[in-house]
């Protein structure tokens, strides 16, 4: 789709910054999800809501669908983190409770 640019004057520096529009079949293809899914997680306030660019044509900012998938991937991979350090506690609990209260199999050495 077309880019618009946004040109912001701050302090006497000027930002400038582009804009893609996603029409919906590259927002399924990019998020892997349906129509139906896009627009119920709309609803919930859970994905970005599409901008009216006519009376026929919607579209979604293509860097909010964007930061919407990293933020995905992100709590995907805290997850995960926070799995991997609970399995390493959980490991060093069991280990020593098996060193340290464990009787000796040499019969009195």
């Amino acid at each position: 789709m077309e880019n618009f640019t946004n040109t912001v004057r701050d302090a006497g520096t000027i930002s400038v910054t582009r804009r893609r529009v996603l029409r919906l079949p590259a927002v399924i293809n990019r998020t892997g999800l349906s129509r139906s899914q896009i627009y119920r997680l709309m609803e919930l306030n859970e994905f970005p809501h599409s901008a009216r660019l006519s009376p026929a044509v919607s579209g979604w900012d293509e860097g909010e669908v964007d930061l919407w998938l990293n933020n995905k991937f992100n709590e995907r991979d805290e997850a995960h983190a926070q799995r991997v350090v609970e399995m390493a506690s959980g490991s060093l609990k069991q280990i020593g409770a098996t060193s340290c209260g464990g009787t000796s199999k040499r019969g009195g050495l």
